[in-house]
């Protein structure tokens, strides 16, 4: 099923529909009287950037290496001692993250009949629907009035009652958000719409303003400045401004445009990291103008016309992959699909996010997990831009702190990409592996795309921080700081990827990261992964669902052949334990592969693999089905896997 529906109101952020286009996003929440709009934007962060690197670090790392080494559970005075000295010198100073990302605003919408402030009497047919094709929510319900339902007035009416409709959707191709109110019977829309100023979160609104009579506007200057703005089109009616509040009366239908613009936006001001010359007033200014432009856009265009190129953008996206599953529970797979494509899709810039920071130990990297496999492979980019960020400060964080070459990030980054550790506990601040968990995604992306471009361009992220821990290692062999299944994950992502470029092997540097990943892959003291953190982030918990399925489904890996380059695709390898039947198709592979299957009682019903004959791919494919393998050649634009099995099975 593509649609999730109630027939109660959402009374929360955690209850409501979310709509997003990857930079903008909005949850919609409220009664048929009232309605708020929580406004997100993925750049509203609430501090500039700052270099909190702890000089002290280098000059006891050693000293805490060796408390660390005597200490044991008895030795209570060396453990305190210990850790009483990372506190103070591995943190960073300031202790806490120097940013935290924030909802931007809240607008409240009050409703009321045309009847001297009438709220809606006897409401029936209540509604409230999400569909994930189109990325609409969407809310109707049936409402008594006194306008008499003659053959002028009605339309879809029966009697006396008026059925009311409303619909949200942040547009990629406008980049804003769209919220349409209409009615059944003409001028039967009346609202008052207003900035709580009250919900900022970031702080107390800067500025409140509007322009003309159809627009209301707050402006904000704590942390990164940015301005909300929300300007209404209708149909018939008037619509004017009193106090900071935008009302329209007696309107047929109307539609509300909104944005928020920040100073990140600004490439001076992303530059400097915010920490810029000019006034966060004039910056906010600055904002305020490009909202009233992208508005002014949005609000020129028909509304149906806006509707039909957001659904057709939407879809687009959306459709490049579809389950279904024989007893209609896909619902929750479809909608886990629905959110990351809102939170993670272009015009969005940044790693999807909902609150806080991007908390590298407690599993916000799982969000990429199921990106690829799922059609979506173009949303890894935020996540490679914000890491050549933190290559640029992690740079200095490990000449300072370490006396390393490379980078090192901990365990959080921020929008500015800060490298230092965030939180309050010792655990955080000696959790070194925050390069070691992203730079291999820079293969990842790769070995989906096969676009040797990109991973030469960003083959640098890999080897500077193969960089920081051969360094690290030569310092401290036996350090508890580090992961080294982790570390052999990055040496390993970065030895292939000097092969698929053609690096010279034979340089001193290549050389030692050789040798080192052989005594990495042959220690008895290789640790497990650190575990995933039972993350509260609805976008994560939604992604993590995502990638458990379809990993039951399918999954493929990338090898080295005798014959060169081969996509081990492993095929329903725990269908079992979804215990439906169904189908997935048009699932991404490693080696720029596509896939259909379907199953029924755990068995394989049909399977094709395709291969885009204008793209680059690996045509070389290992079929692991039943604990048997089968080696086979994808010839043409594709081929189906019952004639790679045996008829038995």
């Amino acid at each position: 099923m593509n649609t999730l529906s109630y027939d109660i109101p959402a009374q929360d952020v955690d209850s409501s529909f979310i709509v997003g286009n990857g930079r903008i996003g909005a949850c919609i929440y409220g009664s048929v009287e009232h309605n708020y709009i929580k406004i997100m934007e993925e750049s509203v962060w609430n501090s500039v950037g700052k270099d909190r690197n702890n000089a002290s670090c280098a000059d006891n790392l050693k000293h805490i290496h060796e408390l660390i080494s005597k200490s044991d559970k008895k030795d209570s005075i060396l453990q305190k001692e210990a850790s009483d000295l990372i506190t103070d010198s591995m943190s960073g100073v300031p202790l806490h993250c120097s940013a935290l990302r924030q909802y931007a605003c809240s607008l409240s919408i009050d409703y009321y009949s045309a009847d001297e402030y009438r709220c809606f009497e006897n409401v029936s047919a209540y509604k409230r629907t999400l569909d994930f094709e189109t990325a609409i929510a969407s809310l109707s319900f049936s409402s008594e009035s006194s306008v008499p339902s003659t053959a002028i007035f009605s339309r879809n009416t029966d009697g006396s009652s008026v059925m009311y409709s409303r619909e949200a959707m942040a547009s990629a191709p406008a980049d804003v958000i769209a919220f349409h109110v209409s009615a059944s019977i003409p001028k039967q829309i009346n609202f008052r719409v207003r900035f709580d100023s009250n919900d900022v979160e970031s702080g107390t609104v800067f500025r409140q303003f509007s322009l003309g009579d159809d627009v209301i506007a707050i402006e904000n200057v704590n942390g990164i400045p940015f301005c909300a703005m929300a300007m209404v089109s209708c149909s018939g009616g008037k619509v004017y401004i009193r106090g900071g509040s935008l009302i329209v009366e007696g309107a047929d239908d109307a539609t509300l445009y909104i944005d928020v613009e920040t100073a990140f936006r600004n490439r001076h001001y992303a530059r400097k990291c915010g920490n810029v010359l000019s006034a966060p007033s004039r910056i906010a200014d600055w904002c305020s103008d490009k909202a009233l432009k992208k508005l002014c856009f949005a609000l020129y265009q028909p509304y149906q016309e806006f509707r039909t190129e957001h659904i057709m953008d939407f879809s687009r996206l959306y459709n490049k992959t579809s389950l279904s599953f024989a007893d209609g529970s896909d619902t929750e797979w479809n909608y886990a699909r629905y959110i990351i494509l809102s939170f993670c899709k272009s015009p969005g810039t940044l790693p999807a996010l909902q609150k806080g920071s991007y908390l590298l130990k407690k599993g916000m990297t799982s969000l990429y997990a199921p990106i690829c496999m799922n059609g979506m492979k173009k949303m890894f980019l935020p996540l490679i831009s914000l890491l050549c960020r933190a290559c640029r400060k992690g740079r200095k964080t490990a000449a300072v702190m370490y006396n390393c070459n490379g980078y090192v990030i901990h365990n959080a980054l921020d929008i500015w990409g800060d490298s230092v550790s965030s939180g309050t506990d010792n655990s955080d601040f000696t959790w070194i592996m925050g390069a070691a968990v992203l730079a291999p995604y820079v293969r990842e992306y790769y070995e989906y795309t096969l676009d040797k471009k990109f991973l030469k361009k960003y083959f640098y992220l890999l080897k500077e921080a193969c960089d920081f821990y051969i360094d690290f290692l030569k310092l401290y062999p036996n350090s508890p700081f580090l992961n080294k299944s982790i570390i052999a994950n990055l040496f390993s992502a970065t030895l292939r990827s000097v092969k698929d470029l053609c690096l010279d092997d034979t340089k001193s540097d290549i050389v030692l990261l050789k040798n080192i990943f052989s005594l990495l892959s042959d220690s008895s003291d290789m640790e497990e992964n650190d575990p995933i953190y039972e993350c509260k982030d609805k976008i994560l918990c939604k992604a993590l669902m995502l990638s458990e399925k379809t990993r039951k489904i399918v999954f493929s890996e990338l090898i080295d052949d005798t014959v060169g380059s081969c996509v081990v695709i492993n095929l329903l390898p725990e269908i079992s334990q979804l215990k439906v039947d169904g189908f997935i198709k048009g699932v991404c592979l490693k080696g720029n592969l596509t896939m259909d299957i379907e199953w029924k009682d755990d068995c394989m019903i049909s399977a094709k693999v395709y291969a885009d004959s204008a793209l680059e791919v690996v045509r070389n494919i290992c079929i692991c089905y039943k604990g048997k393998e089968y080696k086979a050649e994808v010839e043409g634009k594709s081929l189906d896997i019952k004639n790679v099995l045996p008829s038995t099975m």
